[in-house]
């Protein structure tokens, strides 16, 4: 099966392809809020790369966030159209739980912190299960650090777990400070989804149960938007046929 898969909901973009579980192609680049203008060249790239057309694709999967708005909305749209034209069935992954699937396993828990500015962080839990499946411990919020920390060790006392994220990145020290007396954890260098890891957990969903719907398929955002319409509409002004109004 070859596999591309996409995700934008973070400053880094990354874009793999997968032929029978092996990487033929994968690209990350840093972009801030340029996924509009480079996620259609970078995908025609990573194909170039593969040997491979859009079309040869047996499946498409993209990032569902949660993380930047404006780059998860680009992302799911990009690959829905493209989806859409094609005729390829798509599948939508939390980014979290793509992130998560670098370092999950059957023996610790795989924590996911990643920064939602505003002194929050995207947290979820999974944990690897024996048909290799991830199983969500804990479903995706958000929260300021130091609640996460505090809702780890409340929830998961006994538990081992790894936590990665930039999130992580960013609250080195206060997490290191809440966590201290927790001797069952330890810090992943992994920052930001990577797509290849996206496109094997695709996969396993696809398998287990089948494409999404790309009519409904959406961004998860978990947190709501920044931006507001004003309380009070602004007035235009337009002429037509000479008449102002």
């Amino acid at each position: 099966m070859k596999v591309l898969a996409l995700d934008t909901s973070t400053y880094l973009g990354t874009i793999a392809l997968l032929e029978d579980g092996q990487l033929r192609a994968e690209l990350s680049t840093h972009v801030r809020a340029k996924h509009g203008e480079t996620v259609l060249p970078h995908v025609k790239h990573v194909l170039e790369l593969a040997g491979f057309a859009l079309t040869d694709m047996d499946l498409l999967a993209v990032g569902l966030g949660p993380g930047s708005f404006t780059g998860t909305r680009v992302g799911v749209a990009t690959m829905k159209g493209l989806a859409f034209a094609t005729g390829i069935p798509l599948v939508g992954v939390c980014s979290l739980r793509g992130t998560a699937s670098m370092s999950a396993s059957d023996s610790v828990l795989s924590v996911v912190m990643m920064d939602a500015y505003k002194n929050e962080v995207y947290m979820a839990v999974y944990q690897r299960k024996p048909d290799g499946m991830l199983q969500e411990c804990l479903a995706p919020l958000h929260c300021s650090a130091e609640a996460a920390c505090d809702l780890l060790l409340n929830e998961f006392k006994e538990a081992r777990f790894v936590i990665s994220g930039d999130g992580l990145q960013k609250y080195d020290a206060l997490i290191r400070e809440s966590l201290k007396n927790q001797a069952n954890y330890q810090f992943q260098v992994f920052a930001s989804p990577r797509a290849s890891f996206l496109a094997d957990e695709a996969v396993r969903q696809f398998e287990q149960h089948g494409p999404s719907d790309i009519d409904s398929l959406e961004p998860l955002y978990i947190r709501g938007s920044d931006a507001k319409l004003p309380k009070i509409p602004q007035k235009t002004s337009s002429t037509v046929l000479g008449e102002e109004s």
